[in-house]
């Protein structure tokens, strides 16, 4: 039970992060 919660969490961390590198990247090339 606790290890599926951890991989959801996991989980939808990581998407968090693939949809977070766009956007930081679109900002250091306009901070530039």
């Amino acid at each position: 039970m606790l290890s599926f919660y951890l991989k959801r969490i996991v989980r939808s961390f990581v998407f968090f992060l693939m949809d977070l590198k766009p956007a930081l990247k679109f900002i250091d090339c306009r901070e530039i």
